[in-house]
Formats: structure tokens, C-alpha cells, sequence
């Protein structure tokens, strides 16, 4: 299920811009579970930005409520309102990582601030170690950085918290690879080839990189 508060943004442009994974990355296995959530066209528009803020401040402490107007907020953007209604689900629940992870993309895709986005990322994996997206988030911004060491840590932290989920592994098999580390590319690749199912739509990079010499 791609990632309903919409970080599906994220994953696009990271695959655009940092060129690690391959394209199938965006086909991955089902994440960690998140709030359940409706279609990204259910959040755009004045209309339904309205609604979202009215349900959510009729119930202040519903954590759902506040992320949805946090989802059609970002979605119409709105960041700075976004951010309000995420750092309100972080009051509600701290170890919320889903909160902090998409406070972090308001700064990375909308505000441009890659130091605030690491701030929050960081939180994110503190308070949810097990939420894969802030780890993979938080090596994309490291990556784009040139930062590649915190980022192939965090793209491993990714697969292990995560290891049936495929993008981890595809993001740190690719950027391995594009650093011309072959060989931890290869082994990376042979980890992930046993740690996901036969089918998984990852499978033919994986084994592509097994055969480069």
C-alpha cells in the first residue's frame, strides 16, 4: 500500500533525484501499518481542507483527526498549517514516528530546510524505531547531502527494522552500487534476496546486481 499521508511525493522524487533504488522501488512490499486513511484526492481542494480543520478541532485529542487535516493541509499547500496539525498528533502520542517523519517532509519538500527535516526525521526514529519510512527519509536527505556514510547507516537500519519491506534494500543496494562499493552492493543484494519472497517486484535488481562484475 503506498503510503497514505502522502509521502508517496517523497518516494517519486527520491527516486528522480537521488537515483539510488530503481524505479520498481515505488512497487514495494506493504509497509508498517499507519492510521487508515482515504485516497489523496479526498484531501485536495479548499473544501476538504476546511472540513478536515473542522473535524479536527472539534476533537483535539483524536490523533487520526489531526493527522488527516495534517494530510489535506500538506496536500494543498498549506505547510506551516500542516505542521501544526502534526505537531498536535505528537502531543497526542510522542512515539507517534509517523507524526515527526511527515513533519520532516513538510521541511524537506516544502520549505526547503533539510536541517529541520533531519531534526525531525531523527525523532521520528528515536520515538518508532520500527517506523522503516523516517530511516529511509532520513538517508535520502544524507544522500542528497553527500553525506553517504549516515546515509547507507540509516538505509541499513531501514532493513533491519524492516526486512521484508524491499525499498530499504533497494535504496542501500543502489547507493552501494552508484559509490562503486560492488562488493557491498553484492552483499547487501544476497541479503535482501533471502530476507524477501520470490516475488517480490525487487527480486530482478537484486539478482542484476549479483551479476555485475
Amino acid at each position: 500500500m503506498l503510503r497514505k499521508s502522502w509521502t508517496l511525493p517523497w518516494l517519486v522524487a527520491a527516486a528522480l533525484v537521488v537515483g539510488a533504488a530503481p524505479v520498481g522501488a515505488l512497487a514495494a512490499s506493504a509497509p508498517p501499518p499507519s492510521p487508515p486513511l482515504l485516497a489523496p484526492s479526498a484531501y485536495r481542494g479548499a473544501a476538504h481542507l476546511k472540513k478536515f480543520e473542522e473535524t479536527a478541532k472539534a476533537h483535539p485529542t483524536n490523533l487520526v483527526d489531526n493527522f488527516e487535516a495534517g494530510v489535506s493541509a500538506f496536500q494543498n499547500g498549506q505547510p506551516k498549517i500542516a505542521i501544526k496539525y502534526y505537531l498536535q498528533c505528537l502531543k497526542i502520542n510522542r512515539s507517534f514516528g509517523e507524526g515527526a517523519n511527515d513533519i520532516g517532509n513538510v521541511y524537506r519538500e516544502s520549505l526547503g530546510n533539510n536541517a529541520k527535516a533531519i531534526q525531525y526525521y531523527t525523532e521520528a526514529t528515536k520515538s518508532d524505531p520500527s517506523y522503516v519510512f523516517s530511516w529511509i527519509n532520513l538517508g535520502l536527505v544524507y544522500e542528497a547531502e553527500h553525506k553517504n556514510p549516515q546515509a547507507i547507516a540509516d538505509f541499513t537500519a531501514a532493513t533491519r527494522y524492516a526486512p521484508s519491506f524491499d525499498e530499504g534494500w533497494a535504496y542501500l543496494v543502489g547507493l552501494d552500487a552508484q559509490l562503486g562499493d560492488l562488493g557491498a552492493a553484492k552483499t547487501y543484494a544476497q541479503r535482501a534476496l533471502k530476507a524477501l519472497p520470490k516475488n517480490d517486484p525487487q527480486v530482478p535488481y537484486f539478482k542484476s546486481i549479483l551479476k555485475k562484475k
